[in-house]
C-alpha cells in the first residue's frame, strides 16, 4: 500500500512539473511527459480492454483515420497541389491529456495543486523568457502592447485568460470550503496563492492586449450564471452572487480601463464594414488579414465541405488566393481560426469528430452532487478554448498542446476516477 502510494504521489509531482515546465522550459517539461508516458503504460494495459469500449479510444481513432481520407480527397480534388503522403498523427496533441488525467485521481485537492502549477509555470515562462521582466511589466501597464517574449501577444494572453478563469474557480471554491466546512491551513494556502495568480493572470491578460481572449473570457463569464442554473438545476443566490459580482466586476474593470478601451477601438472600421456588407476592399491590418482570410476560406470549403483537402489547406488558402498581395502571401501560412481550418483541411467529418472529443468529455463527468461545479467548471473552460480559437490556430501551436493538455485533464481525471470506483464495487 505504501508503495502504491507513493508511486501515485511520483506520478502526480510528475504530471504537475510537466505542466509547469512543458512551455516554461520545454526540454525538461518533455523529460517529465516522456516519464508519464512510459509510466502510465502500464496501467494502460491492464484496463486495455475498458479502454478499447471508452469513447475518447473511438474519437482518436476517427481523428486518425479522418485525415487520411482527407488526404485520399484531394489526390482527385487538388491533384496538383496534394502532398505526397498523409501526415495521420496531426491531432495527436489533442489527446496528451489522458497520460496525467490518471494521476489527478479525481481529487479536488490534486487539480487545485495542478492549476497553480500551470499558472506559476506561465508565470515563471513570462519571467525567465522576458529581456527584462520588471521594465516589459512597466511598459504594458503603460499601454504598450508586451507579450513577454512567449511566441506573440495572442499566445501570451491565451495562456493568461485560462489561467485567470481556473484562478477564480480554485479561489471561490476554497473560500467556499473555508466558510463551510473545517479548514486546513493548506486550504488558505491554496486561497492565497490563487488571489496571486489571479491578479497576474489579469494584469497579463489585459497588457498582452489580445482582443479574442478579451472576448472569450468575458463571453465565459457571462455564461456562467446560466451554465450554472442548468447544471445545478436551481437558482441559488449564494453561488450566483460572486459569479455575478465578478462579471460586472469585469465589465467595469474593462470600462475603465484605458488599455481596453483603446485596443477595443483599433480598427473598429473594419467590424464596420463587414457588418455593413462591404467586404471588397477590407484592409490587411489586424482584423481585416484575419477577416480576409476566413472570407477565401469560404470558397475552399463549399467545394469540399465533407472531407476538406487536407493538412496544408490552410496555407493553400493564402498562397493559391489570387487577389491576395504578395506580401501577405510571404508572411502568413495559416487561418487564424482553427475551427475554420479544421474546416477546410478535414471537412465537416474532420470538425464533427473534433467537437465531439469536447462534448463527450464534458457529458462524462458524472452528475454526482459533489460533481457538479466541476461540470460548470469544464464548460467555462471549454467556452473560452472553442470562442479563443476562432480568433488563432491555437489547436495546431505547442502553446495550445499545453493548454488544451491542462483543460481536458482537469476533466478527464473525473471521469476515470469514477469508472475506477464502480469497477472496484463491482
Amino acid at each position: 500500500m505504501i508503495k502504491k502510494i507513493d508511486f501515485n504521489l511520483f506520478m502526480f509531482i510528475c504530471v504537475c512539473f510537466y505542466i509547469a515546465l512543458k512551455f516554461t522550459y520545454r526540454p525538461i517539461g518533455d523529460v517529465f511527459q516522456t516519464i508519464i508516458i512510459l509510466l502510465s503504460i502500464p496501467t494502460i494495459y491492464i484496463y486495455r480492454k475498458e479502454i478499447i469500449k471508452d469513447p475518447i479510444f473511438w474519437i482518436f481513432s476517427s481523428l486518425i483515420i479522418i485525415p487520411i481520407i482527407s488526404w485520399t480527397n484531394s489526390l482527385y480534388a487538388i491533384p496538383e497541389l496534394a502532398k505526397d503522403k498523409p501526415n495521420a498523427f496531426i491531432f495527436i496533441n489533442l489527446f496528451w491529456f489522458v497520460f496525467p488525467a490518471i494521476w489527478l485521481k479525481g481529487s479536488k485537492y490534486r487539480m487545485n495543486i495542478f492549476i497553480l502549477a500551470y499558472c506559476f509555470g506561465f508565470l515563471l515562462a513570462c519571467y525567465l523568457k522576458s529581456d527584462n521582466f520588471i521594465q516589459e511589466l512597466l511598459q504594458g501597464l503603460n499601454g504598450v502592447r508586451v507579450d513577454f517574449n512567449v511566441h506573440n501577444a495572442q499566445h501570451t494572453g491565451m495562456m493568461s485568460g485560462i489561467g485567470f478563469i481556473v484562478s477564480l474557480y480554485v479561489c471561490i471554491s476554497n473560500v467556499s470550503d473555508a466558510f463551510h466546512k473545517k479548514s486546513h491551513k493548506t486550504t488558505w494556502l491554496i486561497i492565497l496563492l490563487s488571489v496571486i495568480s489571479i491578479i497576474s493572470m489579469l494584469t497579463i491578460a489585459i497588457i498582452s492586449q489580445s482582443r479574442q481572449v478579451w472576448l472569450a473570457t468575458l463571453v465565459a463569464l457571462a455564461l456562467s450564471p446560466i451554465y450554472y442554473i442548468i447544471i445545478h438545476k436551481k437558482v441559488s443566490f449564494k453561488v450566483l452572487a460572486p459569479l455575478i459580482i465578478i462579471l460586472i466586476s469585469s465589465v467595469l474593470l474593462a470600462a475603465q480601463s484605458k488599455i481596453i478601451e483603446k485596443r477595443s477601438e483599433a480598427e473598429s472600421n473594419v467590424i464596420t464594414s463587414a457588418l455593413s456588407g462591404n467586404i471588397n476592399n477590407i484592409p490587411f491590418d489586424s482584423a481585416g488579414t484575419r477577416l480576409n482570410f476566413w472570407l477565401e476560406a469560404e470558397k475552399w470549403f463549399v467545394k469540399n465541405p465533407l472531407l476538406g483537402t487536407g493538412e496544408d489547406t490552410r496555407s493553400l488558402v493564402i498562397s493559391e488566393a489570387k487577389s491576395f498581395p504578395d506580401w501577405v502571401k510571404k508572411k502568413y501560412w495559416h487561418l487564424h481560426n482553427s475551427l475554420i481550418e479544421i474546416l477546410v483541411s478535414y471537412g465537416l467529418l474532420g470538425f464533427i469528430a473534433t467537437m465531439a472529443l469536447y462534448f463527450w468529455l464534458y457529458r462524462s463527468i458524472p452528475n454526482r452532487n459533489e460533481l457538479l461545479n466541476i461540470k460548470l467548471l469544464a464548460t467555462i473552460m471549454i467556452t473560452y478554448w472553442l470562442v479563443v480559437n476562432n480568433f488563432e490556430s491555437y489547436f495546431f501551436w505547442k502553446t495550445g498542446e499545453v493548454v488544451n493538455t491542462f483543460i481536458l485533464t482537469c476533466i478527464y481525471t473525473y471521469y476515470l476516477s469514477s469508472r475506477e470506483k464502480k469497477e472496484s464495487c463491482s
